[in-house]
């Protein structure tokens, strides 16, 4: 019976595990075919990079699936049981780190080789968007198509987001973002400065 509730559980986490992940791969895919190589800025270059921006926030979001993580610990309190989740949960956060800053990464120097702007400017408005996202997503479950398809509960969300926790949550997860995004940089330049 439990073994049957185990198995049950992996496979559910591995479906909504794998779907957020097509979510996050997404803005990535986009990344590739919009800030690679000298494109030009036309109107069709700016419809996908309004589509990048939207869907942006679902690699971020993956980030904050790990709060999943301890009902599974709860629910199994095995230590075999316990390392499969965590390990499941492990891989689901280092793919949507990757995800992340990979698609933010192309976006950042192609932005900055075309209107020459602060890497701090652009990161506090896109971290601070991308976290607004994530809110939207986390506590109203919207999705990304939800701006076409409701956007009405959309604006509605918006407007309320500056209340309570989801504000302060919004203002963490950017603050968090930046921590992130400086800590890759650190490691990219000390891989780089490593004489093998």
């Amino acid at each position: 019976m439990i073994l049957n509730k185990f198995l049950l559980d992996i496979e559910g986490n591995t479906f909504w595990m794998g779907w957020n992940i097509i979510l996050g791969a997404i803005p990535l895919w986009l990344s590739v075919r919009l800030f690679e190589g000298k494109q030009k800025i036309t109107p069709v270059w700016m419809a996908g990079c309004v589509l990048f921006i939207v869907f942006l926030p679902n690699a971020a979001y993956i980030l904050t699936d790990i709060i999943h993580l301890n009902k599974f610990l709860e629910r199994f309190p095995f230590m075999t049981a316990q390392t499969i989740f965590a390990v499941q949960f492990i891989l689901l956060e280092v793919v949507g780190y990757w995800l992340f800053v990979e698609s933010y990464r192309r976006f950042e120097k192609f932005i900055i080789q075309k209107i020459h702007t602060s890497h701090i400017v652009l990161r506090c408005v896109t971290f601070f968007v991308i976290s607004v996202g994530v809110s939207v997503g986390r506590f109203s479950r919207l999705n990304s198509w939800d701006i076409i398809l409701v956007p009405n509960a959309v604006l509605h969300t918006l407007a309320t987001i500056v209340y309570g926790p989801i504000i302060l949550f919004t203002i963490f997860f950017t603050g968090f973002l930046f921590i992130l995004y400086a800590l890759h940089e650190c490691v990219i330049v000390a891989l780089k400065s490593r004489t093998f």
